[in-house]
């Protein structure tokens, strides 16, 4: 009696194992639908892939341009000399470079008085900023127009710094520099 019992139950699990291992992989209908589904979201989810992206060119050259800002400031508290931070010759958008200044005369910091700059700490140029980024400020408009901190970190003058990216407004940036040397990146308006 035992003997049999353990024969049925024996063949009882032969059929159950047997069973699992009739239904492998996926049928052609199955594989279809989900390749249909993967199109389906791929052609959905491609637009703001590049909105995206451009996204986070602005926030990074945003993000290095404050940083080059205030690396200026701090160099020249910790040097006690001019710094500033000059934009190319064809604006901000083109590159910057961060360097020291003189100022022989000891004249006040004015525009006039201030010679060219003599030794760059850091050095952008287009290629480090992205494509598709537009930086554009009334008052650091080009290579003029550097912005120039003293000795005590004070800045020869205030400005705003719009950063944007050129396919979308997702992620635009305004620097503001402030009478008082501070740096605050918010978001901007393009």
């Amino acid at each position: 009696m035992n003997n049999e019992r353990r024969c049925v139950r024996d063949l009882n699990n032969r059929h159950a194992f047997s069973s699992i291992n009739i239904n492998q992989g996926f049928t052609l209908v199955e594989l279809m639908i989900a390749i249909s589904i993967a199109a389906i979201l791929l052609t959905v989810g491609t637009p703001y892939l590049g909105s995206i992206l451009s996204s986070q060119a602005s926030k990074q050259a945003s993000s290095a341009l404050s940083n080059d800002i205030e690396l200026a400031r701090n160099l020249a508290i910790s040097k006690s000399v001019i710094v500033g931070l000059t934009p190319a010759a064809g604006g901000l958008s083109d590159g910057w470079r961060v360097e020291q200044y003189t100022n022989a005369d000891n004249d006040p910091l004015t525009p006039e008085t201030v010679d060219a700059g003599v030794d760059a700490f850091r050095i952008k140029n287009a290629r480090d900023i992205g494509t598709g980024i537009v930086i554009t400020s009334a008052e650091f408009a080009n290579n003029t127009r550097p912005i120039l901190f003293n000795a005590t970190g004070i800045p020869r003058s205030a400005g705003t710094i719009t950063v944007c990216s050129a396919d979308s407004n997702i992620g635009d940036k305004s620097i503001g520099v402030f009478v008082s040397g501070q740096v605050v990146v918010t978001p901007g308006d393009c």
